[in-house]
């Protein structure tokens, strides 16, 4: 069979072998030379603020360091040092006001911060400028030891004192031996942090070893088990479960599940609805569920004998599982191969990634501890965070999640963790964890990590730089920033004032009147914002120890950002006067120019009414009276004709003097249209009741009149009302000589918009009035030309009905 069918086989566990430091384990050790940033590798004097930065002075001048980033000061960027050696450090606190001096060998002493940089040499008083030690008195005075004397500097006077001289030498008998180098100065912080300046050897950070490198888990408390009879023998294990019904779970990397139960075992596939060939994790929930995780298919769930599957369209990290873990209140945690961790409560799932404070998107080992915080291993070392934070975060309170990490410089032996069967992350009975990574397993004790985190202090949080477009404002920084208009970016760089925990630093800013709320960061230690609007704004920021206290005061700064000319207000309520100003200043030219063009045309409409006046007094007067004279005199002459006149003679005297009085009849027909006073609906239905009654004169045809005694006060243009008179005498026309009636009806209807005159008969009908001549064509035409309409319809029985329809707009008297 092979070597893994044999009984009783437990899972083998690899340790491979540290690298040792020259330190105790107890301890971890950080060194800073040249190459990271400090002036020079012979570190002379330690010195830490109340603001809580560490002060290095070496041979070529003095750095500050908060931890992550040294801020040098030397000859080529402070003129006022006359020397790069410093030998000492003191900080004069007085009246909330503190002042950092500075002593060098051979330039005297310096004010380096608390105020204008102030040199003091052996010109201003000093005995000697080579600078042994700096103190302070019983008054607070700086106290000065020269190498020929000591003085005090009170308030800029320098008095001579005499001091016993003690030991210069650096104490190093409770420092363990972490460096060949000659020790030259130490410094023990407020955190307890050790700091060792050496000769040579740049500078140590001493501090207790956070996880234990050393450890092993005990064997006894690995899970294990006995391959089954049954077993394909080229299956590789790659996880396993043993439910508490005694049954064996069993994933491999490329057969899919195996279940032992009894004396049986039964491999899951695709038929059983378990598709997934690559298994990477199995464990089973409080209620007895069986949940597997694949590389590559997502997450299964078997229960009741039925196998559901989860998708990442479910709303979780990804379809590559790495590792699943059940906590206490029953939640089931997945670690992804690339898209973070993922919380499956209640149906719900909630993702954290790099983008929510996770250090690495890759999770292979999770755990929890005995205070509720779960712990992951990553590619990147060990992370932990509260479950009451994720709960926060779950529920929309919180965009990220507060998040501790640990790495090389707290004791990991490697970063990554690694994802092996056979070295599977255990918590034993003391409540102790221990995660595997690619170097050996490493040991969390949460009790003592706990306490120990506890006494770190706050962190002092100090903004150090304010940039505009890229320009650094120069220290000290104003409480007031103002920034110019034409600014387009305001940078921010800030920093907490820790240098022994400084990589466990969290932070959280916000822009006051452009952030809406509190944005967490865990590393980042600078921002920028581009093109604020004009305004006032308060920028906060404030860090956050690994015990998860933040500092009770965040650092700020005010800014203002200054408006262009257009952006201020008196420009806007100028501009806005202007705008009314202009606005009214054209309206009333519109409406003058309009008053203007009315009354322009209201006298044209003055002039042409006249002069319509006129033509028709003028044809009604002259050529009216003259036609009326010739028809008269027709008359008179026919009637003195002599009895010898031909008879043909005579009809044509008569043809003539009834075309002269036609002609006068149409002469009519053009005063009445011209004439101004008929230009109204009123007299239009007047005249056409006068004219059809004239029209059927001498014929066996009676009219009747539909017309309203109140009709609109509508004025009608004189081309409407001639076009309307001749198609209704078109219409009378066709009615007498060809439709046969007996009885014309005539019917006028208005309404706000439309009259319509129909003309109504009895006769042969509208199919015998078509077959003759262009009548209706020509009405048509007329009607269209006046924006009408005209319609012929059959009516019920025999007859036609004509209906004339046309606009009509009130109280207007514009000519067409």
């Amino acid at each position: 069979m092979g070597s893994h069918r044999m009984n009783n086989v437990y899972l083998a566990i690899l340790f491979s072998t540290v690298a040792t430091l020259r330190v105790t384990s107890a301890v971890m050790v950080d060194v800073w030379g040249a190459e990271d940033g400090l002036p020079h590798n012979t570190i002379t004097c330690l010195k830490q603020t109340q603001d809580g930065y560490l002060w290095i002075g070496t041979n070529h001048g003095a750095a500050r360091f908060d931890g992550i980033r040294f801020t040098l000061f030397g000859a080529q960027n402070t003129p006022e040092l006359r020397s790069n050696r410093i030998v000492a450090f003191e900080e004069l606190v007085q009246g909330g006001k503190s002042e950092l001096w500075l002593g060098t060998d051979g330039g005297g002493v310096m004010r380096l911060m608390g105020g204008p940089h102030m040199s003091i040499t052996s010109w201003e008083g000093l005995p000697d400028d080579t600078i042994e030690s700096l103190g302070t008195d019983t008054q607070g005075h700086l106290l000065i030891v020269t190498a020929k004397g000591s003085v005090i500097l009170d308030n800029g006077r320098i008095r001579p004192v005499t001091v016993p001289l003690g030991p210069t030498d650096a104490q190093t008998g409770d420092i363990p031996h972490v460096t060949d180098h000659r020790i030259l100065c130490t410094l023990k912080d407020t955190d307890g942090v050790l700091w060792v300046g050496t000769e040579g050897g740049g500078l140590l950070r001493i501090r207790p070893r956070l996880l234990d490198p050393d450890s092993r888990p005990d064997t006894k408390a690995l899970p294990s088990f006995d391959f089954p009879s049954g077993f394909p023998e080229k299956s590789e294990v790659t996880a396993f479960c043993r439910d508490a019904e005694n049954r064996l779970w069993i994933g491999t990397r490329n057969r899919g599940v195996f279940l032992q139960e009894g004396g049986t075992i039964q491999n899951f596939g695709p038929n059983e609805g378990f598709p997934a060939r690559m298994v990477s994790a199995i464990v089973q929930d409080r209620d007895g569920d069986i949940w597997v995780g694949s590389d590559g298919m997502g997450l299964y769930q078997f229960a009741n004998g039925r196998v559901s599957y989860y998708c990442r369209r479910e709303g979780w990290g990804s379809e590559w599982i790495r590792s699943l873990f059940i906590d206490s209140d029953g939640a089931l945690w997945i670690g992804s191969g690339g898209n973070g961790l993922t919380r499956m409560r209640d149906g719900w799932f909630h993702t954290i990634t790099k983008r929510e404070g996770l250090n690495d998107d890759i999770v292979s080992q999770i755990l929890e501890d005995d205070f509720g915080n779960i712990w992951i291993g990553t590619n990147s070392g060990l992370a932990a965070f509260s479950k009451r934070d994720f709960d926060l975060f779950a529920q929309g309170m919180k965009k990220t999640v507060p998040i501790t990490t640990y790495g090389r410089c707290d004791g990991m032996p490697a970063l990554e963790c690694c994802e092996d069967i056979k070295m599977p992350a255990v918590k034993d009975q003391n409540g102790r964890l221990f995660f595997a990574t690619i170097a050996g397993y490493v040991c969390v004790d949460p009790h003592q990590l706990r306490g120990a985190i506890n006494k770190t202090a706050s962190f002092n949080t100090m903004i150090e730089e304010v940039e505009l477009d890229g320009k650094r404002i120069p220290s000290p920084i104003r409480d007031v920033v103002l920034v110019p208009p034409e600014t387009g970016a305001v940078s921010f760089r800030w920093t907490g004032c820790n240098p022994g925990y400084a990589d466990k630093v969290r932070f959280r800013y916000r822009l006051n009147g452009y952030d809406r709320e509190w944005i967490e960061q865990n590393t980042l230690r600078s921002i920028r914002y581009v093109n604020l609007p004009p305004g006032k704004y308060t920028f906060e920021v404030a860090a956050c120890n690994p015990a998860g206290i933040w500092c009770p005061r965040p650092a700020m700064i005010h800014l203002t950002v200054k408006p262009h000319l257009w952006q201020t207000l008196g420009f806007r309520i100028v501009f806005l006067l202007s705008l009314v100003s202009g606005g009214a200043a054209l309206a009333w030219w519109f409406v003058r120019r309009r008053t203007k063009a009315k009354i322009e045309l209201f006298k044209h409409r003055h002039l042409l009414l006249a002069e319509r006046a006129r033509i028709a007094s003028d044809i009604h007067d002259d050529i009216g009276a003259r036609l009326t004279r010739i028809a008269l005199l027709g008359s008179l002459a026919e009637r003195e004709l002599p009895a010898t006149i031909p008879a043909s003679t005579k009809n044509r005297l008569a043809e003539m003097t009834v075309a002269v009085r036609e002609v006068t009849n149409a002469l009519e027909e053009v005063v009445w249209a011209v004439e101004p006073r008929n230009d109204t609906l009123d007299k239009l239905a007047t005249y056409l009741c006068s004219y059809s009654e004239r029209f059927l004169e001498g014929t066996h045809v009676r009219l009747r009149l539909r017309i309203p005694t109140l009709l609109p006060a509508v004025t009608l243009s004189s081309s409407l009302r001639h076009d309307v008179v001749l198609s209704v005498n078109e219409a009378l026309n066709n009615v007498v000589r060809h439709a046969n009636a007996s009885t014309i009806i005539l019917y006028l209807t208005c309404d706000d918009l439309f009259c319509t005159i129909k003309v109504e008969d009895d006769g042969c009908g509208i199919t015998a009035v078509r077959e003759h001549g262009n009548g209706l064509k020509n009405m048509a035409e007329r009607m269209s030309r006046q924006h009408g309409s005209i319609r012929c319809s059959q009516r019920e029985g025999h007859g036609t009905v004509i209906e004339l329809c046309f606009p009509i707009k009130p109280g207007d008297g514009n000519d067409r």
